[in-house]
């Protein structure tokens, strides 16, 4: 039995989730919006589509990405109340977490996506805030992921592998 200080309604999750509307992107105007070699780059390796055309996509996308967060990270909650679950899960986390894709792609191309992705102060404070998240789930107060993870893998995209 999951146990959390909110209770979750999956019922009410599932009747809110829906397909994403394409309907009003203006497609016949991708073509005038070039990219650079490092969006493409990066793209190919997330399978992801970042253009200016596709704003409102994107920020469904990042919506419905959200509820998905929440939702997986309210089951960890909840199951996270038994010391031997969060021994086994700590150990499994700290050995094997990587993330999406980092097992896909070349190792230059991981390098490249880090740097790209995670570069300046802005990327930084995008890394801090996923770990400072993940480390208030029980048993992971210390816990190092994405910053360490980056730290590894990121170097600058100004050259080419």
């Amino acid at each position: 039995m999951i146990h959390s200080t909110t209770a979750f309604d999956l019922d009410a999750y599932v009747g809110r989730s829906r397909a994403l509307d394409f309907s009003a992107f203006d497609w016949a105007d991708v073509q005038n919006h070039p990219l650079p070699l490092a969006a493409i780059r990066t793209m190919r390796y997330t399978q992801d589509i970042d253009h200016p055309v596709l704003t409102e996509l994107l920020e469904q996308i990042v919506l419905d990405e959200s509820r998905h967060f929440f939702f997986y990270y309210r089951q960890a909650e909840g199951r996270l109340q038994s010391p031997g679950v969060v021994r086994v899960t700590r150990l499994l986390v700290d050995r094997f977490w990587t993330p999406v894709g980092s097992g896909v792609q070349p190792r230059h191309e991981l390098e490249f996506m880090a740097g790209y992705l995670f570069a300046g102060d802005e990327g930084r404070a995008a890394i801090r805030k996923v770990d400072d998240t993940i480390r208030k789930l029980p048993g992971f107060a210390t816990v190092q992921l994405l910053e360490a993870w980056t730290n590894r893998f990121a170097r600058p995209t100004q050259g080419e592998p």
